[in-house]
């Protein structure tokens, strides 16, 4: 799937489940911080399927997790939404 296809089945998804899929657009961020609607947030880099990280992506990855932050790195609609045990 490339990462547009990819990028609407998210969005899809989380509206379908009443959560907010907020673009972040700007480089290195990643794609996507969504807003499940309980006071939790993660953040999502979608990535087609042979897809790598850019540098300055793994920088800004790091960086947010140090913060606390979780952030996944997706190839599929689902792999989006698996949050690691004891992060929702």
């Amino acid at each position: 799937m490339i990462e547009k296809n990819l990028e609407r089945a998210v969005v899809e998804a989380c509206n379908a489940r009443g959560w907010v899929a907020l673009k972040v657009g700007f480089d290195g961020w990643p794609d996507r911080l969504i807003l499940t609607g309980d006071g939790r947030h993660y953040w999502v880099e979608l990535k087609a399927q042979k897809g790598r990280l850019r540098a300055v992506q793994k920088v800004r990855k790091a960086m947010l997790e140090r913060m606390g932050e979780v952030v996944l790195v997706a190839r599929t609609a689902e792999e989006a939404f698996r949050l690691p045990a004891g992060s929702r």
